[in-house]
């Protein structure tokens, strides 16, 4: 089963005032790499909204822009709910 990632709360500093990661961002990038660790991406070119197919919790990387652009599916199986991340 697809483990949901939760974004992180954006309410909560994600870095301390030097500069460094704080613990609810720790969490967050901690879930991104178990997902992307059980599961491998999907991979194409151009966004993914109402074309590509999927699972919620799924990931996709867009192999085209440099740096890569990396999407996530927030909701559904149908070819809706990809998050620009």
């Amino acid at each position: 089963m697809t483990e949901i990632i939760i974004n992180p709360d954006f309410n909560q500093n994600l870095v301390d005032n030097n500069g460094l990661p704080t613990q609810p961002f720790y969490t967050w990038i901690d879930q991104v790499t178990r997902a992307l660790n059980s599961t491998p991406p999907l991979t194409g070119v151009g966004s993914p909204d109402g074309v590509v197919v999927a699972s919620a919790g799924r990931w996709y990387v867009d192999i085209n822009p440099s740096p890569s652009d990396i999407y996530y599916k927030s909701t559904g199986d149908e070819d809706t709910g990809w998050i620009l991340c």
